[in-house]
């Protein structure tokens, strides 16, 4: 964790992350895999922060994330692509998008 300049807020690197929702909360666990697992052994990823927010805030931050990704694939012409394992993993598609 570093400090963001001059406020003091936290700032992370993350490359993980778990969903859990209930009827009023969605909460969002931000985890750092390890840079250098081990050949065939499965390193636990780095709780780094917790996020819980209301439902309806969370879909607000999901279509706000959405469109401003959309906008800069369409901006740049460079599509933001992943890798079909990816989408298997968790259960999407390309077309989810």
């Amino acid at each position: 964790m570093t400090q963001h300049e001059g406020n003091g807020v936290p700032d992370f690197y993350v490359d993980e992350m778990q969903l859990s929702m209930t009827p009023y909360t969605v909460s969002l666990s931000f985890s750092l895999s390890a840079a250098l697992p081990g050949p065939g052994s499965v390193t636990p990823a780095t709780p780094k922060v917790v996020l819980r927010t209301s439902l309806q805030h969370a879909k607000i931050v999901a279509m706000m994330l959405r469109q401003h990704l959309k906008e800069y694939e369409r901006e740049t012409g460079a599509e933001i692509r992943l890798p079909m394992e990816v989408y298997r993993d968790i259960g999407l598609g390309p077309e989810d998008w």
